[in-house]
C-alpha cells in the first residue's frame, strides 16, 4: 500500500465525516473559503489528524494544501475551543466536538482494520507513536 494513499485517504475519511456533521460536501471544506462553521470542520479535522492519527504539522499542512504555521494556528484554536476558551455559539461547539467524534471514530476504523502506512506495514503499528510533531512516518 503506498504511504501517500493511505494518507490521504484517512483525510478524505475525515473530511467527510466532518462534512456530514456540518451539512457541507466534502469539496466547500477543501477549498479556501472562511466561513465560519467550514473553519470549524478543518479545525476539527486539523486537530483529529494532528492528535488523534499523530500526523505531523508538516505532513497535515501537505494533506490539507495548508503551510505548516496555518495547521498550527487550527490545532492551538481548537485546543481552545476544547478548554472553553472561545466565543463560538454553543450549537457551533457542538458541532465542533461531533466533528472531532467522527473523525476520532474514522481514526480509530483504520485501526481496528488495521490499515498502515507502507512504512509501518508488519511492525503492527497503524501510527507512529513519537512526538507530537516529531519525524514523519
Amino acid at each position: 500500500m503506498n504511504n501517500v494513499n493511505y494518507e490521504f485517504r484517512l483525510r478524505d475519511r475525515c473530511i467527510d465525516a466532518a462534512a456530514t456533521v456540518f451539512g457541507v460536501t466534502p469539496d466547500v471544506i477543501k477549498r479556501g473559503r472562511r466561513h465560519r462553521e467550514i473553519t470549524l470542520a478543518r479545525h476539527a479535522i486539523v486537530y483529529s489528524l494532528c492528535e488523534e492519527a499523530r500526523f505531523s504539522l508538516v505532513k497535515v499542512g501537505k494533506l490539507m494544501k495548508r503551510d505548516h504555521t496555518s495547521i498550527m494556528y487550527a490545532r492551538d484554536k481548537a485546543e481552545q475551543r476544547i478548554a472553553g476558551a472561545s466565543n463560538d455559539t454553543p450549537k457551533a461547539l457542538e458541532k465542533f466536538a461531533l466533528a472531532i467524534g467522527a473523525c476520532r471514530r474514522e481514526i480509530k476504523k483504520a485501526l481496528v482494520a488495521g490499515e498502515t502506512c507502507s512504512t509501518c506495514s508488519g511492525s503492527g503499528k497503524v501510527f507512529y507513536k513519537g512526538k507530537r510533531n516529531g519525524e514523519e512516518t
